[in-house]
């Protein structure tokens, strides 16, 4: 099986304690990426149901938590977010004898979209979980997590991964330069990296952010690139970052359209574009005044 942190510092705290019999009874895995925490977890759960506890793939343990046919592995949410009758069923059935292994093990991930509601009814059972049950939960906005479920977790933050290690993981169908902006869009992140080489609209995205800079040379232009932008909700975002990403890197090299000050203007105006849009100002505006900020200060800088 391919795995992505097997030779992580992060994954190989877990698994030594899992070797010395001291899983905690609730552990919370944090980082800015959905997909990254549930590849961590599922990893990790791998190693908890091993018999030998080295993901051997082979034995019970492992073929039935591969397949998804691990009666006592539990994954939550049953929908989109974690629900109050989630965390009843969670309550009620906590107390129940594990079916085939010693532990039973409840994964709830993405617990920071849940409710209020829904974080309090868990806490009962985070509070005083029986014996052989353990907690795996997953975040990516911890200020959105209880700070009573926080307490009663060992937390993990998962920091951005190599590149090479999420290439030989993903082993894309790609050129080494598409990698290289889907690795630079995703920050080191697996479902970032994954959204940027499956998404039909970011390789048309990629090359609008390249004619941007490179063939963007009158106002004229502005409507026709703007309403490429804003052909789909989102794509403003995705520009906004692969420009971010062409223009730091351009700061390395030697430029006749753009002088370093110049980029350094533009990431900033590229920045305030970012703050509006977080603010639910109009997407298409903003593409507008970026597109037109970006041509006067090109043409500013080099006279």
């Amino acid at each position: 099986m391919n795995r992505l942190f097997e030779n992580s510092s992060e994954f190989k705290n877990i698994d030594f304690s899992i070797k010395q019999n001291n899983f905690p009874n609730a552990l919370i895995v944090l980082s800015p990426d959905s997909e990254t925490n549930k590849q961590f977890v599922k990893e990790v759960a791998l190693s908890f149901f091993c018999n030998n506890h080295n993901i051997c793939e082979s034995c019970e343990g492992c073929v039935k938590t591969e397949k998804g046919t691990n009666p006592d592995l539990l994954l939550y949410p049953k929908d989109k977010a974690f629900q109050v009758s989630d965390a009843k069923e969670i309550v009620d059935s906590a107390i129940m004898a594990p079916m085939i292994f010693e532990n039973k093990v409840y994964i709830i991930n993405d617990i920071d979209i849940s409710t209020i509601a829904a974080q309090n009814k868990i806490l009962k059972v985070l509070e005083e979980p029986p014996a052989s049950v353990k907690f795996i939960l997953t975040a990516t906005n911890e200020t959105k997590v209880l700070q009573t479920i926080m307490s009663r977790c060992v937390k993990i933050s998962l920091s951005a991964q190599d590149k090479q290690v999420l290439k030989n993981f993903i082993q894309p169908k790609c050129s080494d330069e598409d990698f290289d902006i889907a690795y630079s869009f995703g920050e080191g992140y697996l479902g970032k990296i994954l959204f940027a080489l499956e998404n039909k609209n970011f390789k048309e995205l990629n090359l609008l952010a390249d004619s941007i800079i490179y063939n963007l040379k009158s106002s004229k232009q502005i409507i026709e690139f703007s309403s490429k932008i804003s052909k789909i909700k989102g794509n403003f975002q995705i520009v906004l970052n692969l420009l971010q990403i062409k223009f730091r890197k351009m700061l390395g090299t030697e430029n006749k359209d753009y002088s370093k000050m110049c980029i350094v203007s533009i990431l900033d105006e590229r920045l305030k574009a970012q703050k509006e849009i977080e603010s639910n100002v109009s997407q298409n505006i903003q593409a507008d005044n970026l597109l037109m900020k970006i041509l006067e200060l090109k043409y500013l800088y080099r006279s």
